[in-house]
C-alpha cells in the first residue's frame, strides 16, 4: 500500500495451517528490510532477496503490517542448489503426474510444497547423483477444474524456485454408497413434528435418497428431496430446507453429540465435520474433542449444485474440507433436515400447535431440531 510518500506491506493467511509465501515480488531494493508495524503471529522484521522478492511462512491466522525502510542487508542467500526439469507450466492434468530434478547441495533438506501448504509438503529424496522424482496422485485435488502451484523450498536458507503454476480436471468417479429414504417420513424423529403453516411449504425438507461419491480424498453427497423450491431466490438454488451433514472419519475421535440440533447422533456415529447448508449460508465445523457443544468453525466449505427438475442437491467437498485424508473408505455420511429464517439465518422456532412461519408439535425449546433424517451412508 503506498500513500502520501509512504509505502507499507499487509501479509495476511486466512488459513487455519502455516502456508508458504513464495517470492512475491515487492518492488524494494535487493536486501530491503521490512519493519514490522504491527502484527498477530509475528515477531520481527522480515527481508526481501535479491531480486526483492519475499519468501517467508507466514503462521496459521497470521496478520501483519510491515513498512518499507531504507535499510538493506548486503548477507543474502548464495544461488539456489536444486533444478527442475518438469516442463508443466500452465498445463492441465488430468492424471497422476511426476515432478523431477536435480539437488546439488543435499546437506540441507528440501521440500515439494503444493499450493502453499507446509504441513503437507513432500520431503525430497535423492539417488547418489542428487536426483530426486515425486509422483503427485490427482486423489490429492478436488473434482473439476482448479488452479493449483508448487515450489521447492529449502528451509534452511530460506529459498524457494519460482512458482510453477497448473490446473487438474479430475472427473467425477470413485466408490458409490447410497440409501433410500421412505417418502412422507418428515415428522421428527418421534413422527410428531409438523412443518410451518404457510402453503408454500411441501416436500423440500423430505429426503428420498442419499448418494456419496468417493475418490481419494474427494467426497460428493448427492441429495434426492421430495420437493425443491426457489420461491425466495436463494443464491444457493434451494428454500424452505435446511440440512446438517454430518462426515464420521474412520479412525476419527469425533462427536456424538448434536449439539447445533439439539439430539444425539445414531449409534455407533461419531461425527468429525459438519456441514450447516442453507439457500443463503454455509458454514463447516469441525469436532471439538475438548469441548463438543462448540465445534470448530473452519474457512473451508463443500460446494453446491442444484438440479430443480430432478430435485437433486449435490454437495462436494474436496480433500482440504476433509483434512487431506488418503481414502475415505469406512467413513459414514449422516444428513438431517430443518429450516432456517431465510437470510437471516437462525433456527425456525417450534410451538406445540404451530404458526405460519413456526413448527408445531412441541414447546419444549430444548426439542430436537430434526424433521427428517436419513438413515447412515457407509463408504464401502
Amino acid at each position: 500500500r503506498k500513500y502520501d510518500g509512504e509505502e507499507q506491506l499487509v501479509l495476511l493467511n486466512t488459513a487455519e495451517e502455516p502456508m508458504l509465501l513464495t517470492r512475491l515480488e515487492t518492488g524494494a531494493a535487493a536486501g530491503t528490510r521490512l519493519e514490522l508495524i504491527q502484527g498477530l503471529h509475528f515477531s520481527g522484521p522480515l527481508q526481501v532477496d535479491e531480486k526483492g522478492a519475499l519468501t517467508t511462512v507466514l503462521a496459521p491466522r497470521a496478520a501483519g503490517l510491515f513498512s518499507v525502510s531504507e535499510t538493506t542487508q548486503t548477507h543474502l542467500a548464495g544461488p539456489s542448489s536444486v533444478t527442475l526439469d518438469t516442463q508443466i507450466d500452465g498445463a492441465v492434468l488430468s492424471d497422476n503426474f511426476w515432478i523431477e530434478g536435480k539437488l546439488t547441495n543435499t546437506i540441507h533438506p528440501h521440500l515439494l510444497v503444493i499450493d502453499g501448504k507446509l504441513k503437507r509438503a513432500i520431503p525430497l529424496q535423492t539417488d547418489p547423483d542428487g536426483n530426486w522424482k515425486v509422483e503427485v496422485p490427482l486423489t490429492k485435488f478436488p473434482f473439476g477444474r482448479s488452479k493449483h502451484d508448487f515450489t521447492i523450498y529449502c528451509p534452511a536458507t530460506n529459498q524457494a524456485l519460482p512458482l510453477t503454476t497448473f490446473q487438474t480436471d479430475i472427473a467425477i468417479q470413485g466408490r458409490k454408497s447410497r440409501v433410500v429414504d421412505a417418502a412422507g417420513d418428515d415428522h421428527g424423529l418421534a413422527r410428531n413434528y409438523r412443518k410451518p403453516q404457510d402453503p408454500s411449504y411441501g416436500a423440500q425438507m423430505d429426503i428420498l435418497e442419499v448418494e456419496t461419491t468417493s475418490f481419494g480424498g474427494n467426497l460428493m453427497v448427492e441429495l434426492t428431496m421430495g420437493a425443491l423450491s426457489q420461491a425466495w431466490l436463494p443464491p444457493n438454488g434451494f428454500d424452505h430446507v435446511l440440512f446438517h451433514l454430518f462426515i464420521d472419519l474412520p479412525n476419527g475421535k469425533g462427536s456424538q453429540r448434536l449439539s447445533m440440533l439439539q439430539a444425539d447422533a445414531p449409534a455407533d456415529f461419531a461425527w468429525d465435520y459438519a456441514a450447516y447448508l442453507g439457500g443463503w449460508q454455509v458454514a463447516y465445523y469441525a469436532a471439538e474433542e475438548k469441548d463438543q457443544t462448540a465445534p470448530k468453525k473452519l474457512s473451508v466449505a463443500p460446494t453446491i449444485k442444484v438440479d430443480p427438475e430432478s430435485r437433486k442437491i449435490t454437495f462436494q467437498f474436496s480433500p482440504e474440507a476433509l483434512g487431506y485424508i488418503e481414502d475415505l473408505q469406512g467413513a459414514k455420511i449422516y444428513v438431517t433436515t430443518w429450516d432456517c429464517y431465510g437470510s437471516e439465518g437462525g433456527y425456525r422456532r417450534m410451538t406445540e400447535e404451530g404458526e405460519l412461519w413456526k413448527f408445531g408439535g412441541s414447546a419444549d425449546p430444548n426439542a430436537a431440531r430434526i424433521l427428517d433424517a436419513s438413515s447412515v451412508v457407509e463408504i464401502k
